[in-house]
């Protein structure tokens, strides 16, 4: 009977390496994000049990989240709303004078670049929600 429990792999969410095994938790959690599991449950946390949890933890897949949908709200360049209709999320990225862009303390000249800042964000507000 084989108790070697596989390498864990980055996490699927966020990418990060440092994986912790969680006894109080009977799970492996990601120090990155957060994000943890397969839970077990006391007495089949160990073993080869612990083995298939770790398995199951290495093919575990993020879930896709569909992009925000953008709009320039004015026409004009100066605010731009992305939001997601059937979850009630938006987001603003307004242009400042300087013809930086913002968004909630991030700013840049690429409004691209802040568009991928917002959407990292809203991804990570769903992931985080998931089990």
């Amino acid at each position: 009977m084989s108790t070697d429990i596989p390498e864990l792999k980055p996490c699927p969410f966020c990418g990060a390496s440092s994986v912790q095994d969680d006894l109080s938790l009977h799970a492996f959690i990601c120090d990155g994000c957060g994000a943890v599991g397969p839970e077990g449950h006391r007495g089949e946390y160990e073993g080869e049990r612990k083995a298939e949890y770790a398995d199951r933890w290495n093919t575990r897949t993020a879930p896709k989240v569909k992009p925000l949908v953008w709009v320039d709200e004015f026409g004009d360049g100066s605010q731009f709303v992305g939001s997601h209709g059937s979850l009630g999320y938006h987001a603003r990225i307004q242009r400042r004078p300087s013809g930086e862009y913002h968004y909630s303390g991030f700013l840049s000249d690429s409004l691209d670049d802040v568009k991928r800042e917002v959407n990292l964000t809203f991804v990570a507000a769903i992931l985080s929600a998931l089990e």
